[in-house]
């Protein structure tokens, strides 16, 4: 959790590449791409920030699916990235989850 957490920017996204292992791990997806994700998002994100945004989504999954026991700990850093999120066009997460997860609860 603290990996995932310090990589977050002071802007609220994330950038880090790596996150995306990270994630297909956690989630039993092998078959999960940065495309993959570009298209459950299912909005349109200026090209120059769409890896950042795809990146931040896929971090809060892992805090709120897999750290959810510790949500006091990162709750206002989820904040500040669901602001960032807002930015962009993202107003909500689950249906994204949904459509990246399915069976996930």
């Amino acid at each position: 959790m603290n990996k995932v957490i310090n990589s977050q920017s002071s802007e609220g996204f994330w950038s880090d590449e790596s996150l995306l292992s990270q994630v297909a791990s956690l989630s039993g997806d092998a078959t999960l791409t940065l495309e993959k994700v570009k298209i459950a998002l299912k909005t349109d994100v200026k090209p120059e920030s769409l890896t950042r945004v795809v990146l931040t989504v896929l971090a809060l999954w892992v805090l709120s699916k897999k750290f959810e026991y510790k949500e006091d700990e990162w709750q206002m850093i989820a904040r500040k990235a669901k602001n960032y999120l807002k930015a962009h066009g993202i107003q909500k997460l689950e249906p994204i989850y949904q459509r990246l997860f399915p069976g996930e609860e």
